[in-house]
């Protein structure tokens, strides 16, 4: 059962805006599992509404998606209260603004917004990975990881070369986190994409736990002016963020502070 659900994530996975359409054939061949077995997985996805048939054999994400993405939003421990502070630090400052949490061994664009400065980057799709060796919020959430976690990563995913700037080994990635756990704060220059530079700081829980990252992202051509007060700002409202998520946290506890109040 638990190998099923594994492969159902799998396939999942291989959905992209490059890649949105899928059959049995191909899924098969990426996942290397047999046709029968792929064409299974594609019809059970698609009984419960995660996929849409197409064409004959051909599959799309479905709507369900959709729904189960606005869930996730509402009964998230972050709540809508970040999204609101990330909204107005973009109108403010007029640069590309993101949220990202951490998924299944990377981080996760949860909220984007664009900015409205000339030239200024567009923002990540929602739900597109941000890793941890090449974006400054990926790294921001996987310096909030063990180092277990982080060699997990590293075994998966490997370090993809994103660009010439990109890190390419395991200990300059480990210097990479120590320095943002030191400064609180990590920078993305060209990493991820060419004439991209960013900075990312992290939100935190009632326990001081790094779940989410606020980020920011800025043309290489304003980054050498723009840096520092992108940075104050970016921090800023990550603490802000993170004292929101403090208070709703205690909001939800029971009267002795043992439990939550909506499990009563």
């Amino acid at each position: 059962m638990l190998q099923t659900v594994g492969r159902a994530g799998q396939v999942l996975d291989l959905f992209s805006a490059a890649a949105p359409e899928w059959g049995a054939t191909a899924v098969a061949h990426e996942l290397d599992i047999a046709k029968s077995q792929a064409h299974e997985l594609l019809v059970s996805l698609a009984d419960i509404g995660l996929l849409q048939r197409q064409q004959p054999g051909r599959y799309r994400l479905g709507w369900r998606i959709v729904a189960l993405n606005s869930l996730v939003v509402d009964t998230s421990d972050l709540g809508e209260e970040p999204l609101r502070v990330l909204r107005a630090l973009g109108a403010r400052t007029g640069e590309t603004v993101h949220l990202a949490a951490w998924g299944p061994g990377t981080g996760i664009c949860v909220a984007a917004f664009e900015g409205r400065e000339l030239g200024t980057p567009p923002p990540m799709a929602v739900g597109a990975r941000m890793p941890g060796h090449s974006t400054a919020s990926g790294k921001v959430l996987l310096a909030g990881q063990p180092w277990e976690a982080v060699q997990d990563a590293l075994a998966r995913d490997g370090l993809e070369a994103m660009t010439q700037r990109t890190i390419a080994s395991s200990e300059r990635l480990r210097e990479e986190l120590a320095g943002v756990r030191r400064r609180g704060f990590a920078y993305e220059e060209q990493e991820h994409q060419v004439a991209v530079c960013g900075v990312a700081a992290p939100v935190r829980d009632l326990h001081g736990h790094v779940v989410a990252a606020v980020g920011m992202s800025l043309s290489a051509a304003r980054w050498q002016r723009a840096a520092r007060d992108s940075t104050r700002a970016v921090v800023a409202v990550a603490e802000r963020c993170s004292e929101l998520l403090r208070h709703r946290a205690l909001d939800r506890r029971t009267p002795d502070g043992t439990g939550l109040a909506t499990a009563l």
